[in-house]
C-alpha cells in the first residue's frame, strides 16, 4: 500500500535519535556519560551541561548533533540499535523490491530472483500464421494491426528501453504508439500525462484486468480494441516487434535491420547467446545490486565481469554481438551497457570495472549503436540517473545523485518526451 511505502521510506532515512526526540512528551534526563560531560534532554531541546568541555558547534543558530560521540556506553547502544533497525527495515523493503532465493547453500542464499511476468499473450502476424511465437495453449492470440496496440514505457527502465530500441530500429513508431511513464514517490510508475482514466500503471492494469493482483510492471502492451493486457514481458514484446509487425514497419528500416540471427548463425546458438546476455548482464547487474548476502554478491559480480569479458572478446572479432549484422542480441545488450558506467557501477556495487576503461570493444560498439537511426531518441541519461538514484531508496536512502563520469559521446535528451 502507498501509505506503508511512504512510512517505510520515512523510517528508513530517519535518524532514530531524531525520531524519538521529536515525539511529544519525550524526556530523557541525565544520560550517564563521561565525568566531563553530562547531557540533559528535555522535550525537543538538548542542553549540554559541561565542566571544562568546549561548547557544541553552532550551525544556523542551532546546536549541531547530540554530542553522543562524547559519551561512553550510550554511543555503542545507539550504533547497535540504529544498525538493527536500519537493517530490519532495509531487509523488509528489499524483500518487496527484490525477492531472493532462500537457497540451499551460502552461494545461492540471498541471491536475487526476478519474478516471472504474468501476461504472456502473443500478437501474431497474418503473414506468419497462428503458431509462431506461441506454443503455450494458455496464451491468447491477437492479430497484428497498426495502431491497435499501445505500449506503456518508462524511459529510465532498461526493459522498456529494449522494446523502444526495437520499435525505432524496425520503424514501427507509427504502428505502435507509446505512452510515457515516470517514477512516482509511492513506488509505482505514473503516466507522464495523466488522463481521466489513467494516473498510474496500476490503473492501466485495473481497467484492463479488474481481477488482477500482482506486480504492476513496465513495459506493458495493451490492446485498445478489447481493452486487454496482451503482454508485460519485455523479451516477448521485443520478439513480437522483430517477427510479427514487419508489414507495418518502415520499408528502409525493415530491409536494414531484421534483428534476426546473422546469416550462418544457428538459431539455437543465437537464442543461447541472448539467454546468457539476460542472465549474466541484463539481470546480472540487478543480481549484484540486490544481493542480500556477501556470497550472493560475490557470485553475481564475478559472473557479470566474466560475461562482459566474453562479449568484449567477441566484439573484437565482429562489428556486432552475434556477427556482422545488427541483431536482437545487440538490442538486448545495449540498455545495460549504456547505463553501466553512469548508474549500475556506482549504485549496484559493480564499479570496480567500467565499460570505458576495461572493455574497449564494448565501448566502441556502444558508440556505433548510439548513432544508428532512432537510437539516441530512446536514450535519456538524465532521467535514467535521476530515477535510479532517487527511486531505489533502499540502495541510496539519501537520494543524492553522484557526479558521474564525463559523457563518452553526445547524449541528448530523448525527443520521445
Amino acid at each position: 500500500n502507498c501509505w506503508v511505502f511512504k512510512s517505510m521510506h520515512l523510517l528508513f532515512v530517519m535518524n532514530p535519535v531524531c525520531f524519538y526526540s521529536w515525539m511529544p512528551g519525550f524526556e530523557l534526563s541525565r544520560l550517564p556519560c563521561s565525568t566531563r560531560c553530562t547531557s540533559v534532554y528535555v522535550g525537543r531541546t538538548a542542553r549540554m551541561r559541561t565542566g571544562d568541555n568546549p561548547p557544541a558547534k553552532i550551525v544556523g543558530g542551532k546546536q549541531a548533533g547530540f554530542r553522543i560521540l562524547e559519551t561512553s556506553w550510550a554511543f555503542g547502544v545507539l550504533v547497535r540499535g540504529a544498525r538493527l533497525m536500519w537493517h530490519t527495515i532495509w531487509m523488509a523493503m528489499m524483500n518487496e523490491l527484490a525477492p531472493s532465493s532462500p537457497g540451499t547453500d551460502s552461494k545461492n542464499a540471498g541471491a536475487y530472483v526476478r519474478p516471472e511476468s504474468t501476461f504472456r499473450h502473443w500478437v501474431v502476424s497474418t503473414q506468419s500464421g497462428d503458431e509462431q511465437g506461441r506454443g503455450d495453449p494458455t496464451r491468447k492470440s491477437f492479430p497484428a494491426t497498426a495502431g491497435r496496440y499501445v505500449l506503456y514505457v518508462g524511459l529510465s527502465c532498461p526493459w522498456c528501453h529494449r522494446v523502444l530500441l526495437a520499435r525505432a530500429l524496425k520503424g514501427l513508431e507509427e504502428a505502435i504508439p507509446v505512452v510515457l511513464l515516470e517514477p512516482s514517490d509511492v513506488g509505482l510508475w505514473k503516466l507522464k500525462w495523466p488522463t481521466s482514466d489513467y494516473e498510474t500503471i496500476r490503473d492501466v492494469y485495473a481497467l484492463a484486468e479488474p481481477t488482477y493482483r500482482g506486480r504492476y510492471t513496465a513495459p506493458v502492451l495493451v490492446d485498445t480494441l478489447t481493452n486487454s493486457v496482451v503482454n508485460n514481458e519485455s523479451s516477448d514484446i521485443l520478439r513480437m516487434m522483430r517477427n510479427e509487425f514487419d508489414e507495418f514497419s518502415n520499408t528502409s528500416q525493415r530491409a536494414r535491420f531484421s534483428l534476426g540471427p546473422p546469416t550462418g548463425v544457428d538459431e539455437g546458438n543465437f537464442t543461447a547467446l541472448c539467454d546468457d546476455i539476460y542472465r549474466f548482464v541484463n539481470n546480472g547487474v540487478y543480481a549484484s545490486g540486490f544481493a542480500k548476502t556477501q556470497a550472493a554478491y560475490d557470485s553475481a559480480v564475478s559472473s557479470l565481469y566474466n560475461m562482459l569479458r566474453r562479449l568484449d572478446d567477441m566484439l573484437g572479432e565482429s562489428k556486432f554481438v552475434a556477427g556482422p549484422t545488427l541483431s536482437e542480441a545487440d538490442v538486448r545488450l545495449f540498455p545495460t551497457i549504456f547505463r553501466y558506467d553512469f548508474v549500475y557501477g556506482p549504485l549496484f556495487r559493480c564499479g570496480s570495472k567500467s565499460i570505458r576503461a576495461d572493455f574497449p570493444n564494448l565501448y566502441r560498439w556502444m558508440q556505433d549503436l548510439y548513432v544508428l537511426p532512432g537510437v539516441k531518441d530512446t536514450c535519456d541519461l538524465t532521467a535514467t540517473r535521476t530515477a535510479y538514484f532517487q527511486s531505489l531508496f533502499p540502495l541510496n536512502p539519501g537520494g543524492i545523485i553522484p557526479a558521474g563520469p564525463s559523457l563518452p559521446f553526445e547524449i541528448q535528451t530523448t525527443r520521445l518526451g
